[in-house]
């Protein structure tokens, strides 16, 4: 892998960049700069320690789609062929050919995912050996793990929350997942289990109209419901009023 890196003032000096805070800013050059000769990376937690960073720049890096997460905890610079040019006699290909091959290579240089950029919020947090299961809604015939780690189902299907209709609503979120070419893990079905219980809590009227509201936008996680926000909101504290590139 080379060990010098480029940036290219066409994305460092534009305004969507330069009014990202400084400590977000940094985390972007650190991840650039432990990145693969493919713009690959598995070194978040890394490059959030030298960058004095935290997950809100890491999760404003994917809203602002300056990075591209995948749901196995690696991340590609989006721009990186933009960035860098390497030589063939110098070049390794990444070690993530799953992820590289969910990717398709825009002519000017930018990877895409193939998904509509305006009507997509995609924030993907980073992965924790030591996190909690969450805490959910569940009844007899709800989703339970057997001793072989088997996922158990209900006579419908597999089954995540006792009301019905809060149930076939995040069936079709799994669905829309899979349709969009981003299908979900069991680890990441009980991340978005846990993020719609800590946005909704026992509420499962709210809980419905947020699963739906993420299904008709084709978004890939759970947001409040845009009508509790406030105008211009995206419901990050981070998050400004400049648009992607």
């Amino acid at each position: 892998m080379a060990e010098r890196r480029m940036f290219t003032k066409k994305i460092t000096e534009a305004d969507n960049f330069t009014a990202l805070p400084p400590t977000t800013q940094c985390l972007y050059f650190h991840l650039c700069m432990d990145a693969d000769d493919d713009g690959f990376s598995n070194k978040i937690r890394q490059a959030m320690f030298n960058a004095h960073a935290d997950q809100n720049d890491f999760e404003l890096l994917v809203q602002k789609r300056f990075i591209l997460p995948f749901d196995s905890g690696v991340i590609v610079i989006k721009h990186w062929r933009m960035h860098n040019l390497i030589r063939s006699d110098r070049y390794h290909e990444t070690d993530y050919l799953e992820e590289k091959a969910t990717l398709l290579l825009k002519e000017n240089g930018v990877y895409t995912d193939n998904l509509s950029y305006e009507n997509q919020m995609a924030t993907v947090g980073i992965p924790c050996g030591n996190q909690m299961e969450p805490e959910v809604r569940l009844g007899k015939d709800s989703i339970v793990k057997e001793s072989k780690g088997k996922v158990s189902k209900g006579k419908k299907g597999a089954v995540y929350f006792d009301n019905d209709t809060l149930n076939d609503a995040f069936v079709e979120f799994i669905k829309m997942r899979k349709t969009i070419k981003k299908p979900m893990t069991d680890n990441a079905i009980k991340r978005a289990i846990n993020k719609l219980n800590n946005l909704a809590g026992t509420d499962d009227d709210l809980a419905i109209q947020i699963v739906n509201q993420s299904v008709d936008h084709c978004w890939q996680d759970f947001y409040p419901l845009k009508d509790a926000m406030p105008q211009g909101s995206t419901g990050n504290a981070f998050i400004d009023k400049w648009s992607t590139v």
